[in-house]
């Protein structure tokens, strides 16, 4: 979504174009959902849906499995030398304020 100068939200071209491809990719799932559950409440179909989506679409797609696939739940910061590294430390050190 997007905002204009006035605060107003809108639809921005982004959001519209990951809408449809999410649709596209989730309408298969959701027609075999509900075929599968039928007469479930929707709210179950719906996640029974997204469920299918992310084991059956996302991941296959990302390889979590391959061999060296590494997944980081907190991925590692590479700037943490810069406060760990003794020959950074000018970088991070305060002035003295100009007069």
């Amino acid at each position: 979504m997007g905002t204009d100068v006035d605060g107003t939200f809108y639809w921005d071209i982004d959001t519209l174009g990951f809408i449809a491809v999410a649709a596209v990719f989730t309408a298969p799932y959701a027609v075999a959902a509900q075929v599968a559950l039928h007469g479930r409440p929707l709210r179950v179909v719906a996640g029974v849906a997204i469920a299918l989506v992310w084991l059956l679409f996302w991941l296959p797609a990302s390889a979590p499995f391959k061999r060296g696939a590494r997944i980081y739940l907190l991925k590692p910061n590479r700037y943490a030398d810069v406060y760990e590294d003794a020959a950074s430390r000018h970088w991070l050190q305060r002035r003295p304020a100009r007069a």
